[in-house]
């Protein structure tokens, strides 16, 4: 929880700015660092590592062939149901608490506000 607070903060510190190349391989490799020491710790199994691994590649690929193009609504409304499931499912299991949870949510609603905002001044 204290390594998920600290991402947080940075992230909170750098909102609004595209991470360079660098940055992102970094993160793809400390991610592939904690993977490793969940399976080592018994958190995880490798087959559960390997399958994160796979959606991770699979949501890269999706992101890359949808570059550019804007979501639907209908796919904008799907997306948060999933996000709010794998919130619950996240409370549920007991790796957040229910006021992280809420907080996660407050900020994705703040996010939507602002990006909200900023389309308004663009086409204003």
């Amino acid at each position: 929880r204290e390594k998920m607070a600290e991402r947080r903060a940075k992230l909170e510190q750098r909102k609004g700015e595209k991470p360079s190349k660098a940055e992102m391989e970094a993160r793809k490799a400390e991610m592939q660092e904690r993977l490793a020491a969940r399976v080592e710790s018994g958190e995880i199994t490798q087959a559960e590592a390997d399958d994160i691994r796979e959606k991770m590649a699979e949501r890269r690929a999706k992101l890359e062939q949808r570059k550019g193009e804007k979501p639907s609504k209908a796919e904008m409304e799907a997306r948060k149901a999933e996000m709010q499931e794998r919130l619950a499912a996240r409370v549920e299991s007991g790796e957040i608490t229910q006021a992280e949870a809420d907080d996660i949510r407050e900020k994705m609603a703040e996010r939507r506000a602002k990006l909200e905002q900023r389309k308004g001044e663009k086409r204003g």
